[in-house]
């Protein structure tokens, strides 16, 4: 079992450090865009997308050892729940103006609570029911 474990996690993020490298080109682009939809005085770094955060989601779910039609639904829910609320993170950070709830709350509290919401929903469908134990009659 310990060996499954390291297999997840080394699969995990080799998934998510390939997704990183096949994205430096478009860095560049995609942050201007962000930057060209927020109000003047406000700026945009890659970070701000939150497409680290979708990656990461895709890599760990594509990595778990799970057969990809248990997967499909989360594979296009996941990435649309983390980028609506990255969207509303950044209308709240831009409404209240708060290092605090840009840096800790929104940031990575608010994208763990995601992460955690799907990966306990996810483990609901994808763990095969056990068969209760009853004690056996003699």
């Amino acid at each position: 079992m310990g060996n499954d474990v390291y297999t997840f996690l080394l699969r995990g993020v080799l998934l998510f450090l390939f997704l990183e490298l096949l994205t430096l080109p478009l860095r560049g682009p995609l942050t201007g865009l962000l930057g060209s939809l927020l109000p003047p005085g406000f700026g945009a770094v890659w970070e701000c997308t939150g497409l680290d955060e979708v990656f990461l989601f895709l890599s760990f779910l594509l990595a778990y050892p799970a057969p990809l039609k248990q997967k499909k639904r989360f594979l296009l829910l996941g990435p649309l729940v983390i980028e609506l609320y990255n969207a509303l993170r950044i209308a709240l950070v831009v409404y209240t103006n708060s290092p605090l709830l840009h840096d800790i709350l929104f940031r990575w509290g608010g994208f763990l609570l995601v992460l955690f919401l799907f990966y306990v929903s996810f483990r609901s469908i994808s763990s095969p029911q056990r068969p209760s134990r009853r004690p056996s009659r003699r």
